[in-house]
């Protein structure tokens, strides 16, 4: 554990900015990212909603993840959707995929309900790591910046999504 603790306070010594640190071990990374979150905003086409007209849980758990998503923003269209998918982590890199996706759309005249994934496979992201926070990032299409209060999911560069880390009671 010393000889963790010294490659590891020898990365962030070295480079004063966040860098991968393939030092870092899978239960640090662990410990930074899993939890469930509680969604705080949600840019949809340029414009930030937060609860009640969004709402949301995203939970990264043990080697799955699960996202729930409801738009309630427009009074006569509102969706929920949740996904379900599994992730796997080394020091070096984070991946995740979905393998359900159920999107029920509600207008006043009609329901319908999407099944296709948002992509394909398992997406992979580098990881940076910096004291408490870590940044997994997919090239310059998507990145999570978490840290103890929470994370932010960004796509091409723009904020999407800001999550609080849900506390116990």
């Amino acid at each position: 554990m010393k000889t963790f603790a010294a490659i590891l306070m020898g990365c962030l010594f070295v480079y004063n900015s966040m860098v991968a640190c393939k030092a870092g071990s899978v239960t640090d990374i662990k410990f930074v990212i899993e939890g469930v979150y509680i969604l705080d905003e949600w840019t949809i086409n340029g414009q930030t909603f937060r609860p009640p007209a969004v709402e949301g849980r995203f939970v990264i758990l043990n080697g799955n993840i699960v996202t729930v998503l409801i738009d309630n923003n427009q009074e006569l269209k509102k969706s929920y959707t949740t996904l379900y998918g599994i992730y796997s982590l080394t020091p070096d890199y984070f991946a995740y995929k979905y393998d359900t996706r159920m999107t029920f759309i509600q207008t006043p005249d009609n329901s319908s309900v999407l099944r296709t994934l948002p992509w394909e496979g398992m997406r992979e992201f580098t990881i940076k790591q910096r004291g408490n926070s870590v940044q997994l990032q997919f090239g310059d299409k998507a990145a999570f910046a978490f840290d103890p209060a929470g994370l932010t999911y960004s796509e091409a560069g723009k904020v999407l999504r800001v999550w609080r880390r849900a506390k116990s009671e």
